[in-house]
Order: C-alpha cells, then sequence, then structure tokens
C-alpha cells in the first residue's frame, strides 16, 4: 500500500509538472509585443498560410520550443552536476563553469572590440541591412 501511495504522489507530481509546461508554453504562444485572442493562436497552428500564421509559426513556436529545450538542458544539467559531486547544493563554479564563461566573455571583447552586447559590428549583416 505504500508503494502504491508513493508512486501515485510521483505520478500525481509529475502530471503537475507537464500541465505547468504546457500552461507555460501556450501563454508564451499567446503573449508577445501583440498579445493574440485564444481562436486566433489555435487557428494559425492548424491553418499556417494566414497572416497570423507567420507570427505564430515564425517567431512564437521557435521561441516557445526554444524555452522548453533550453529550461529542460538546464535542468538536466544542474542534475548531472549535484550528481557528479554528490552535492545538493552544486553550482557551476565548482567545476570553473563560471571563471571559464568569464574568459570566453574577455576573450570575445579582446578579439572583436566590443564593449556592450547590444553594439553591433559595422560588418555585421544586420548593420548593412539598416544602413540600405
Amino acid at each position: 500500500m505504500l508503494a502504491w501511495s508513493v508512486s501515485l504522489r510521483r505520478a500525481l507530481v509529475l502530471l503537475g509538472l507537464v500541465a505547468g509546461v504546457v500552461i507555460t508554453g501556450w501563454l508564451s504562444l499567446l503573449l508577445g509585443s501583440n498579445p493574440l485572442p485564444p481562436g486566433v493562436v489555435l487557428q494559425a497552428l492548424f491553418d499556417p498560410s494566414q497572416d497570423v500564421g507567420a507570427v505564430v509559426w515564425g517567431s512564437r513556436v521557435p521561441r516557445t520550443v526554444l524555452g522548453i529545450l533550453v529550461g529542460g538542458s538546464l535542468g538536466i544539467a544542474g542534475a548531472v552536476m549535484q550528481g557528479q559531486t554528490r552535492n545538493p547544493l552544486a553550482d557551476p563554479g565548482i567545476f570553473g563553469v563560471s571563471a571559464g564563461a568569464s574568459l570566453a566573455v574577455v576573450g570575445g571583447v579582446f578579439v572583436l572590440g566590443s564593449t556592450s552586447v547590444m553594439t553591433t559590428r559595422p560588418t555585421s549583416p544586420e548593420s548593412k541591412l539598416r544602413r540600405s
């Protein structure tokens, strides 16, 4: 009886987490710089030939899928790090990940000459489009 209640509890927790991801994904499809009604999003998901379909399939679906994949990947990376160190409070500083990321930023600033994340290089394709 105890094993069944533990597995039922785990199933309910898993179901709640999956429902949270689905609800958050749905909200990600609805919300943006121009919020869309749920009916319009559903219609655009099944008929992408509309103008709204280009917005939904061109930016909102990739944003949602990428967010779910990145979030899951970060969760797995954290679990692996905690498992490898056998420390439930493990953080990236233990393996030197933070120091390596700082080194990469300094190297990028040195090589590319950029001092801000928001600056674009004059030779980038985006800046060429802005000038034309």
